[in-house]
């Protein structure tokens, strides 16, 4: 595949291995170790093919210039260690959600004043965790928010 925009250079697919797709592949005690605190146990590149599927890795590997075969064994190679020492990523406990200057709690409050309730008006929204004994990497987390135009009585 090559991208016109990029001057004709391969342009990368994107290639997705999920951990239901290696658990269905059973290599379900490979995940754990890999995740625990013990040795990682090797996975073999017939493994990572059976996982992703051999129309998605020939794809993916057609996309990189690459032998499908050579890219499996490459990806049961890194995939332990990329595994064992990913950053934690999980959903910070406590956010902060700051919405027009004011503290979003479970109490309804007005946020946005009448005078500022027009449709060019764009309020400022900062999400934040709270504490500061984080572990480096990516994290997501939800925020659920309900506006209602209610006139001020």
């Amino acid at each position: 595949m090559t991208d016109s925009v990029n001057d004709g250079a391969p342009t990368p697919a994107t290639l997705s291995i999920s951990v239901q797709g290696l658990a269905d592949a059973g290599l379900e005690p490979q995940l754990r170790s890999w995740v625990g605190s013990g040795p990682n146990e090797p996975v073999t590149a017939e493994q990572i093919t059976l996982a992703i599927g051999e129309d998605e890795l020939a794809r993916t590997a057609e996309s990189l210039g690459r032998e499908p075969g050579d890219l499996a064994a490459d990806i049961a190679l890194a995939l332990p260690r990329l595994i064992d020492t990913a950053p934690p990523k999980g959903s910070a406990k406590s956010l902060e959600v700051n919405f027009n200057n004011a503290v979003l709690t479970q109490t309804p409050q007005m946020v946005v004043g009448e005078s500022e309730s027009d449709v060019n008006y764009r309020a400022p929204l900062k999400i934040s965790a709270t504490g500061t004994n984080f572990q480096p990497g990516d994290y997501t987390g939800v925020v659920a928010m309900t506006f209602d135009a209610v006139p001020p009585v």
